[in-house]
């Protein structure tokens, strides 16, 4: 699998549709109380060094098929939160934080 910037507007907005149907947003937590995630808080959260949110396509393709992320990634300190992936591949995105972020154990 491939990890990409969610940075494109059309990604944006189709991410944004899949979180939020209820069989999805149901097992999130934004921790403002809401719920469903719109487009324009979805783009307002990939503006933030605070969170850092890829797509992930397979190997052989374009196609987005999922999202992960990284939540409350402090820099300076070396460290992430908490780990945002519903369905993601783990290793990958680990791998992305300790390595491509300079996060540390």
């Amino acid at each position: 699998m491939k990890l990409l910037p969610l940075d494109a507007p059309w990604a944006i907005s189709l991410v944004a549709e899949w979180l939020s149907r209820e069989q999805n947003y149901k097992w999130l937590d934004f921790r403002d109380g809401s719920k469903a995630l719109t487009a324009v808080s979805l783009n307002v959260m990939t503006q933030r060094d605070l969170h850092v949110r890829r797509v992930f396509t397979p190997d052989d393709s374009d196609l987005l098929i999922g999202i992960t992320g990284l939540s409350d990634v402090h820099r300076h300190w070396k460290m992430a939160g908490s780990v945002w992936a519903p369905h993601a591949p783990y290793r990958k995105l680990l791998t992305f934080g300790f390595v491509d972020l300079g996060l540390e154990q």
